[in-house]
C-alpha cells in the first residue's frame, strides 16, 4: 500500500478500499495514507455509506472478481481485476462468469500495473461480446440462474407452470 500510495501521489486520485465483510483484515489496524482510504466493513456501515452510490460516483472499479463488477459493467466505466491469490480462491465462481469478466476487465498482476491502471484510466469497459452476456445474465432472475448453474433448471419449469 505504501508503494501504491506513492504511485498515486500527484495523480489527483483517491483510492477507496472497502473490505469484504468476511475479510479477516477487518480486525486489524490500518496505517493512514495520503491517497488511499481504507474502510473496514464496520466503519463503512457506521458511516452510513452505500456501496452502490459510491460505485455510481466513482471513476473506475478495481476488484478481486467480486459480484459487484457485474453490476458495474452497466456503468461502462473501467474495471481492473486484481487478485494475486486467485489460484487459492476456494469459494468458487458461477460457470463462465470468470472468463467473461476477464474479457471485459483489465487484469492487473502487480502493484505497478494496479497503479498504472489508476493513473491512466482506460475509457469504458470495452465492447467485448462477453459484456453483453454478463449484462444479460445480470438481468435474469437470480434464482433461475443459480438453479440452472447447479443443474436444477427443471425446478424453474415446474414453478412457472404453477403460476
Amino acid at each position: 500500500l505504501n508503494k501504491l500510495d506513492e504511485i498515486l501521489e500527484g495523480a489527483d486520485a483517491i483510492l477507496m478500499i472497502k473490505l469484504h465483510f468476511m475479510d479477516v483484515k477487518n480486525n486489524q489496524a490500518w496505517s493512514s495514507y495520503k491517497n488511499i482510504r481504507i474502510y473496514t466493513d464496520s466503519r463503512f456501515r457506521s458511516m452510513g455509506l452505500n456501496l452502490y452510490k459510491l460505485l455510481a460516483c466513482s471513476d473506475a472499479l478495481v476488484t478481486d472478481f467480486s459480484s459487484c463488477a457485474i453490476d458495474y459493467i452497466l456503468l461502462n466505466k473501467p474495471i481492473g481485476l486484481f487478485s494475486p491469490d486467485k489460484a487459492s480462491y476456494i469459494r468458487g465462481f458461477m460457470p463462465d462468469v470468470l472468463s467473461k469478466l476477464e474479457a471485459v476487465g483489465h487484469e492487473l498482476s502487480s502493484i505497478d500495473e494496479f497503479g498504472a491502471f489508476l493513473t491512466n484510466l482506460p475509457h469504458g469497459n470495452g465492447d467485448a461480446p462477453e459484456k453483453e452476456d454478463l449484462c444479460r445474465m445480470n438481468r435474469r432472475r437470480p434464482t433461475e440462474s443459480i438453479l440452472e448453474a447447479v443443474g436444477l433448471s427443471s425446478i424453474c419449469a415446474i414453478a412457472s407452470t404453477d403460476e
